[in-house]
């Protein structure tokens, strides 16, 4: 029986009542206000339109400071907004930000950019210490918090994805209390073209449909429509340009209807995810550590796993033929393994290979393993005996 790394958990009943959902934006906006403190809630079409709108109007920002591990869409809008793009390397435990690397002294236009990976709340409050500019990068931990309040709540502008730990099928949210900020953003947004039907059909069909990826039918006919999909896509195109839509309403829509859901969904990821570690032996794979701080809390947005001893092509081969869907950081038709930033034309213009060895060790050796609301007793325990079977595996390393 074929393991399915995520579900969106949509079913057609959550489809239909979303069409009945009156006021969503504005009670999507009011949840969002009061979840990160922020006087001025921006809808988006994503979080990568919302972290694109905030550096496009970050006039005085000239440079970002990122954690180098994360998928190359989260690093995308600062290269289009035209900043320079530094890293800072990761804490080889948590997998996110170290942030006693970064400078002491803050210049007024050097932002940085958190990623909350895999939904570890990073310790902001530390970066704002040494008089940060601070971008919250919360596409993967929304229900996660830092010293009983929500990620997004200690950055100067924060970015959420309504899809991931939001079970949606699109949307995103840019919330700050800088007024002249928002303002700028919505300006820019308003200029954008809009989701025509046929796409935001496509995404709920693609959604629905992964959401039933256990039977094979239901997955043949995702890869089909994935694969049609993009052949019709334009040639020579920046993608991510093509990408900056208005949103849909209907993303808010049912991104409520999902809302009355997220803590029992939640609850089931950090339990599942938890089950699964402790099956686990650590010294021969390694799991992203918990925060260990009071009134810090992790919803898993992904299960991340890293290998001394296995390259992650071997593992996500290794899991495929069990039939266990696993992913890398970002994966595309030409690889399951996303590129190094060192080795990224896109990527390296400013990477100092030096202060990056916590990263280097890393990437090419990490996996996100199934972690869904849905899996079974049953497969939990495939999941955890195909990993221990990993932990055995001798690298070509």
């Amino acid at each position: 029986m074929f393991i399915p790394y995520y579900s969106t958990n949509i079913s057609i009943k959550k489809l239909i009542k979303a069409l009945f959902v009156r006021n969503s934006e504005k009670k999507v906006i009011q949840y969002f206000a009061e979840l990160t403190g922020k006087k001025y809630v921006l809808l988006t079409s994503s979080c990568r339109a919302a972290l694109y709108l905030a550096y496009k109007s970050l006039k005085k920002i000239e440079t970002v400071i990122t954690s180098p591990l994360t998928c190359a869409i989260a690093l995308s809008p600062i290269i289009e907004a035209g900043k320079d793009l530094h890293y800072c390397d990761i804490d080889q435990h948590s997998f996110v930000m170290k942030t006693d690397l970064l400078p002491e002294t803050a210049a007024n236009d050097i932002a940085v950019q958190v990623i909350h990976l895999g939904g570890y709340p990073v310790d902001v409050k530390s970066i704002i210490k040494k008089g940060y500019f601070v971008v919250e990068d919360c596409a993967q931990a929304l229900g996660s918090s830092l010293d009983h309040r929500s990620v997004g709540y200690w950055g100067d502008i924060a970015c959420f994805s309504l899809t991931k730990t939001a079970y949606g099928i699109g949307g995103g949210i840019l919330a700050t209390n800088n007024e002249e900020l928002y303002l700028s953003t919505k300006s820019e947004q308003e200029s954008w073209s809009g989701f025509t039907r046929v796409k935001l059909l496509f995404r709920i069909l693609r959604s629905w449909l992964e959401s039933k990826k256990r039977n094979r039918i239901f997955r043949f006919t995702l890869a089909t429509v994935l694969f049609l999909t993009k052949q019709r896509r334009a040639k020579g195109k920046n993608e991510f340009v093509e990408s900056l839509k208005r949103a849909s309403s209907y993303f808010f829509k049912l991104f409520y209807v999902q809302l009355e859901h997220l803590n029992e969904y939640h609850e089931i990821r950090m339990k599942n995810a938890r089950e699964i570690i402790a099956g686990i032996d650590r010294k021969r794979l390694k799991g992203q550590s918990f925060p260990d701080s009071s009134g810090t809390r992790m919803v898993n947005g992904k299960l991340l796993f890293y290998s001394p001893f296995a390259r992650a092509d071997e593992m996500l081969l290794f899991l495929s033929n069990r039939s266990i869907e696993s992913k890398h950081l970002e994966q595309s038709a030409d690889s399951q393994v996303q590129l190094r930033f060192d080795k990224d034309l896109r990527f390296n213009k400013k990477i100092d290979k030096n202060n990056l060895e916590n990263y280097l060790m890393v990437h090419d050796y990490l996996i996100s393993l199934p972690l869904n609301e849905n899996l079974t007793k049953k497969e939990i325990d495939r999941i955890v005996k195909a990993a221990i079977e990993i932990g055995n595996m001798q690298s070509s390393r």
